[in-house]
């Protein structure tokens, strides 16, 4: 068995291709309540060895109940190699699957599935070993549960030790050996019994037996190569067997002076020769393997230099000239040619230079590429973007008024147009039915007959005939009868200098473009002030009552309005204002005094002009008789007194004139909102509609409930009509009342429940529930609690139990814990079950426990040499605000600062160390190289708008855009995320070649090649332009390349999977692929190498053993990124 993966590799390398074949089918399905998924899986029954997944042409569904006969022909949507079907009953359905492969042999397979039934459980177990122990194993299952029946669980671990009920339990061997843990559910009375078993192989030293095999392959070029260490052993994993993981380190050699890590290395030669390749293997056990290969350089790569120019046969035109430039030696094979493709779908091949014409059917951007097809070169792909049409073209217009309110003057623009001194035709839409088509550039006048809005639209032709995108804008057209009388507003906030803020009674008069306004002000000083600034400021030197005047004089008509007022200039001053609230007894207004600074020793005296009067800061006051009363209130500090009034309406009948109504809001659950709202006809009394809440409420809602909240929630929980009715009550004067009636269509209780947990020591915690979804909303305090008919079970996952609200529970340290709370609202006969794992970590005070908090930190540098670091941690670690940080720079400085900067000053690795201690005491330790002067990449990106970008603007900063960071072998090495300003930058590069990228879902990007030199180790101008269908280069340091098209579609199904999961790959070109699968923590799980043929690929990815979560996978070849996609285990 340890010679499987090689003879896999061998095997797969050779094209499948032999005459029609034996075949067999098999179904798997996963059989749900009342559907189910089926997976048909068609093989050579001969090959007892690889059980190929042999093509299918067409595959017949017949899933056993009425009318479910289908066919499926479509080799792209993946329904050859999937199918779903849903069933209205339950029982038992003989499922028959025909399939006819693509050299015409049938087979049919047929199974009996089980739909619905109490006891169709399906119980699925699944084990996966910790990462750094080898005897520790979590285990759990899964059932398809079609009722709401509460299940037990036990298990039985196979090694003697007594069962637990955990859903998730964690086991640890104190033996190595083989065991069959077992896991029998079934219902509390003892029904439905059954068990499901898996194994789990524990094995402390270490895998036996291994053997490390080298696979050089020859990348595009004779001197460049790509390695892969690969390695088997005695035992392997299979479906039904959980091992430990053995993480493999590697370290290569590659016999000209390079090395490297990784099990996939890559390496260029830079002479011709035999060079010995040497890799040396171990793992966490101690292991250690090496091997040799002797690879063999015959010829180094011609270097193409391959460009091109592009011109247009005429300014703005559809029509190119491309002519190409290569070194001769690379296209001297009869062999070579040069491939173009001129990024409209057209592309053919062509031997030698030959000039190249081509014409495009509509303006836009195109990126053309040319390519030599030959062997071992370099340079041998160039591409650049050319502009059809003038398709960058932006014609504008500006417009200003003209000689009357209802004459504008438009005057068009050409941005970024190419030829703007040719024969433009321009034609305009006034937006009153009015058009205009001319060949001059001039401005235009147009009059209006009537005010109001108007959408103006230019449409430009250029001088090809070709039309650019519309543009348009909006005037307003006043009437020219309108008067504008001007005012002011003064403020003071120091009795002297005053702010004098300009407005008109009319709100059009001043609005853009009429704020052709001059201002001439009078400050009644002896000194003036003309201005087209609407908002002024002057300071006094001499005190008294002055008046101040404006006039406003109109630039367009010439029209005049003054206005003039008095102003108290002091220099005792005390900025004051006043308001009065009405209280619920009719007449009653509670008065407050504010002032902009705090006073001391300030004395009060209002006077609420109705012959009474009070001295306090706040007094209460209630009139006698209805009317408008002007109150004032003198504010004296000292010998300075200041007095400002307000103006209150006081009703002491009552709201006589007022009515109320109310607005229910549906959530569509049977809960519902309800909002009262208080009018009344008598504006004597709007005071009692400005403040709802000195009212009272009383709701019934007809289903036995009641509420005197003024905005409550009620669900009912029966579905049919109610009538609803509101009684509201200001104080014993007035009630009124409403009723509405509403309907309930759905009554399903909405509430989920979750909690919270704390802890401060990493052993101890604290439970706190919470309840989630429309229940929120009936039960006011949003935190369940007894009185509010809650009841609650947890379930601590140590055999522990508790019914308190907010429990405390100590643990084991450094365990997994399902913790688990069932609550139940008796009142909504409502109970829910909420389930998180809980992960304790109690170490002595000193220890080292980096691995637990997982710190790292991060770096930001502006010139290479001065570094800002950043701490970071994950969330097992709280208020790190306030721990204890020390660093040391390797270079003898320390700092004590969370966020230190440090400068170095030699060009120099630098190994950085964070020691950071918590409030408990624990200690964590990171440490990392920074190289000082290693090479900084930065820059920006930015929208070009339209397209992708609508609504964007040119030039505008585009946050949150993910950049990759590659090395020269294309192999994804960093990756970062713009910040708010659209920049982002890769720290402390050694010298080399890189390529960076920007990843835009749905659109195609140019790289920028950066090279880093001892001369030059920065580059910050990498910058790149998001234009309406592709990503550019915009940084003249940097070559662009082009980002191709992924060279496979791919489709992963079942997704999400409950086992493994099937990838269906379509391939336009054959060649070697590698698969990787990655957890969410970016932890490689699974890889694997395939030799792919040109069409469709069906590659099955082995996720069963792994836990549940998301899993991202990606196909590369040797030269790019063909496929990313996402998985979901369950």
């Amino acid at each position: 068995m340890k010679k499987l993966f090689i003879l896999l590799a061998l095997v797969l390398t050779f094209a499948f291709s032999k005459a029609q074949q034996l075949c067999e089918v098999s179904v798997y399905a996963n059989v749900y309540c009342f559907s189910a998924e089926f997976y048909p899986y068609a093989y050579n029954p001969t090959d007892t060895f690889f059980y190929y997944q042999l093509p299918i042409a067409s595959v017949q569904w017949n899933f056993g109940d009425s009318d479910s006969l289908f066919t499926y022909t479509n080799p792209d949507d993946g329904s050859l190699y999937y199918a779903a079907h849903s069933y209205t009953a339950e029982g038992n359905y003989n499922v028959c699957c025909t399939i006819v492969t693509t050299d015409g042999c049938i087979d049919t397979n047929c199974q009996m599935i089980t739909i619905g039934g109490i006891c169709n459980l399906q119980p699925q177990t699944y084990a996966y070993a910790d990462y750094t122990n080898p005897n520790t194993f979590y285990f759990s299952t899964y059932i398809t549960q079609c009722n709401t029946n509460e299940v037990n669980y036990s298990w039985d671990f196979g090694d003697g030790t007594p069962p637990v009920t955990d859903l998730y339990p964690t086991h640890t061997y104190t033996a190595d050996g083989l065991y069959q843990a077992c896991c029998t559910i079934s219902y509390p009375d003892g029904s439905c019994l059954q068990t499901a078993c898996v194994y789990a192989l524990v094995d402390s030293n270490g895998p036996d037996n291994c053997e490390l095999t080298i696979n050089p392959y020859n990348y595009f070029n004779s001197n460049e190569f790509y390695f892969d260490a690969f390695i088997t052993c005695d035992y392997f994993y299979t479906d039904s067997i959980a091992t430990a993981y053995y993480n493999w380190y590697y370290n290569w050699d590659f016999g000209n002076g390079q090395t490297a890590s990784g099990n996939y290395p890559y390496v260029i030669y830079s002479e011709v020769g035999y060079y010995t390749v040497c890799v040396t293997a171990t793992n966490d056990f101690g292991t250690v393997l090496s091997n040799c290969t002797t690879v063999s350089v015959t010829q180094l790569p011609v270097d193409c230099a391959l460009s091109f120019t592009a011109e247009p046969d005429v300014p703005d035109g559809l029509a190119f000239t491309f002519t190409p430039a290569v070194n001769p030696e690379c296209v001297a094979d009869t062999s070579a040619y040069l491939w173009w493709d001129f990024g409209d779908g057209t592309a053919f091949s062509a031997a030698g230079t030959t000039i190249q014409q081509h014409t495009y059917a509509t303006s836009g951007y195109y990126y053309v590429c040319l390519n030599v097809t030959g062997v071992n070169t370099t340079n041998s792909f160039y591409c650049q973007a050319v502009i059809a049409g003038d398709a960058d073209c932006m014609p504008s217009f500006s417009y200003n008024q003209g000689t009357d309110y209802n004459t504008f003057i438009f005057t068009p623009q050409l941005t970024n147009c190419s030829d703007t001194l040719g024969a433009w035709t321009y034609t305009w839409d006034f937006g009153d039915g009015t058009t205009l088509t001319n060949t001059t550039g001039s401005p235009q006048p147009h009059t209006y007959a009537t005010s109001g809005y108007y959408i103006i639209c230019l449409t430009a032709y250029n001088p090809n005939g070709v039309a650019m995108p519309a543009y348009c804008s909006s005037v307003y057209v006043y009437d020219s009868s309108m008067t504008c009388n001007v005012s002011f507003y003064p403020y003071t906030y120091n009795g002297y200098t005053y702010d004098f803020s300009v407005w008109f009674e009319n709100g059009l008069c001043g609005w853009y473009p009429l704020d052709t306004y001059s201002f001439a002000w009078d400050f009644g000083d002896g000194t003036t002030l003309t201005t087209p600034d609407m908002y002024v400021q002057h300071t006094y030197s001499q005190f008294g009552i002055t008046n101040v005047c404006l006039t406003a004089v109109s630039t367009t008509s010439a029209d005049t309005s003054s206005y003039c007022t008095t102003i108290d200039v002091t220099d005792c001053y005390i900025p004051l204002y006043v308001y009065g609230y009405p209280m619920p007894t009719p007449g009653a207004y509670q008065f407050n005094a504010g002032v902009y600074m705090p006073l001391s020793d300030a004395t009060y005296a209002w006077d609420f002009g109705d012959g009474t009067t009070a001295n306090s800061e706040t007094p209460l006051h209630t009139f006698t008789a209805n009317g408008t009363y002007n109150v004032c209130c003198t504010v004296t500090m000292d010998t300075c007194a200041t007095t400002m009034c307000t103006t209150v309406q006081a009703d002491i009948d009552g709201p006589n004139s007022c009515e109320v109504v109310f607005y229910p809001s549906d959530f569509g659950d049977g809960t519902f909102a309800f909002y009262p709202y208080i009018t009344a006809t008598d504006p004597a009394d709007w005071v009692y509609t400005y403040y709802p809440e000195q009212w009272t409420y009383l709701w019934d809602f007809g289903n036995g409930q009641t509420s005197t909240e003024p905005y409550p929630f009620v669900f009912f929980d029966t579905v049919g009509v109610y009538n609803v009715c509101l009684t509201a009550s200001y104080g014993s004067i007035t009630t009124l009342s409403y009723c509405q009636e509403i309907t309930v269509n759905t009554s399903q209780y909405s509430c989920s429940v979750y909690y919270y947990a704390n802890t401060y020591d990493g052993a101890t915690y604290t439970f706190y529930p919470s309840i989630g979804g429309t229940c929120i909303y009936t039960n006011p305090t949003g935190w369940p609690n007894p009185d509010e008919n809650w009841t609650y079970l947890w379930d601590f996952g140590n055999g522990q139990t508790s019914t308190e609200v907010t429990p405390t529970i100590t643990f084991e340290p450094n365990m997994f814990y399902n913790v688990c709370l069932t609550a139940t609202n008796t009142e909504q006969d409502f109970t829910d079950t909420f389930c998180n794992p809980v992960f304790t970590y109690v170490l002595a005070p000193g220890a080292d426990t980096s691995s637990i908090c997982n710190l790292t930190f991060s770096t930001i540098t502006y010139d290479a040499f001065t570094f800002i670091l950043y701490p970071s941690f994950n969330a097992a670690c709280t208020d790190t605000d306030f721990w204890i940080y020390l660093w040391n720079f390797g270079n003898g400085q320390t700092s004590t600062d969370m966020n230190p900067v440090v400068t170095f000053t030699d060009l120099l690795n630098y190994e950085v160390c964070l020691t950071a201690t918590s409030l408990t005491g624990q200690i964590y330790t990171s440490c990392n190289t920074l190289i000082a002067g290693g090479g900084v990449i930065g820059g920006e990106v930015v929208s070009g708008g339209g397209g992708f970008n609508e609504g964007r603007v040119a030039g505008e900063a585009m946050a949150g855009v993910t950049v990759l960071l590659m090395n020269e072998m294309h192999q994804i090495i960093a990756t970062a995320i713009t910040d708010a300003n659209g920049n982002y930058q890769f720290n402390s590069l050694p010298v080399g070649t890189y390529y960076v990228s920007v990843q835009m879902p749905g659109m195609l990007a140019e790289e920028a090649n950066i090279a880093l030199s001892q001369d030059n180790m920065m580059n910050m101008e990498v910058d790149f332009v998001a234009m309406s269908s592709m990503v550019m280069v915009n940084d003249n340091t940097a070559t662009s390349t082009p980002q191709q098209p992924d060279a496979v579609s791919a489709v992963l199904y079942p997704n999400p999977t409950q086992g493994n999961t099937v990838l269906q790959l379509n391939a336009t070109a054959a060649g070697n692929i590698q698969i990787a699968v990655y957890n969410v923590t970016g932890q490689l799980v699974y890889q694997t190498q395939q030799q792919q043929i040109n069409g469709n690929n069906t590659i099955e990815l082995p996720l069963e053993r792994l836990p549940r979560g998301i899993y991202a996978v990606t196909v590369t070849s040797q030269t790019q990124v063909l496929y990313t996609g996402k998985v979901v285990k369950l």
